[in-house]
């Protein structure tokens, strides 16, 4: 009986050990500021565009932009902005709330823009669901500060 209390002590002490020894999980700081990069953007017709987020932590908003590249990306915009956006700082996701977009093809998407956010970088892997016909948007990147 003893052995078996010895045994069930130690046990005891290493589990305990562990759980007071395990790492916290590291934070992402939040985004904060203006970030551009080059996006791939789909509905039907493909265009490489530059992607503009200017991100304020503070009042939680982010107002979204398409600028040069293919000479059609002048034919697209958000409309709404600046936009509410969510941020997990332990996973680094970054969520665009409620997007609306006017497309060059009948129809526009509307929807929320899925992002991850490194520390350095946004990596963008978005599908909008259509508004007005049965052709989704879709728009993946990245953009980093200047």
């Amino acid at each position: 009986m003893k052995n078996l209390s010895k045994f069930i002590m130690l046990s005891s002490a290493f589990v305990g050990a562990q759980i007071i020894t395990a790492p916290a999980m590291a934070q992402i700081a939040e985004p904060s500021g203006t970030y551009h990069g080059n996006v791939d953007v789909q509905k039907g017709l493909a265009f490489s565009c530059v992607i503009g987020l200017n991100v304020n932590s503070t009042s939680d908003t982010v107002s979204v932009s398409l600028n040069s590249g293919s000479p059609f990306c002048a034919f697209l915009s958000f409309s709404g902005n600046p936009y509410s956006y969510s941020f997990n700082s332990t996973t680094g996701q970054f969520i665009v709330h409620n997007v609306y977009v006017n497309t060059i093809t009948s129809g526009d998407c509307a929807g929320d823009i899925s992002a991850t956010w490194n520390g350095t970088q946004f990596t963008i892997d978005a599908t909008l669901p259509p508004v007005n016909d049965d052709q989704e948007c879709s728009i993946e990147g990245t953009a980093t500060a200047p």
